[in-house]
């Protein structure tokens, strides 16, 4: 098996980068945060989405 040092893979563009880093430059981590940012929004929006979709369930079930 061949010697190789330690390393990552940027997880935005796929190029090698240090062991002690998931991405490998500002730009890549930039876009980084915007994924999160996107995802933690998307959950958001989920979670609001169950709650009212429970909200809605609970109102007919007392009605009826």
């Amino acid at each position: 098996m061949p010697d190789w040092e330690e390393h990552h893979h940027c997880r935005v563009c796929g190029n090698v980068c240090g062991a002690d880093t998931k991405v490998c430059s500002p730009a890549c981590q930039a876009k980084r945060d915007e994924q999160l940012r996107q995802k933690r929004n998307l959950q958001m929006v989920m979670y609001a989405a169950i709650a009212v979709l429970i909200l809605v369930l609970a109102i007919n079930l007392s009605h009826g």
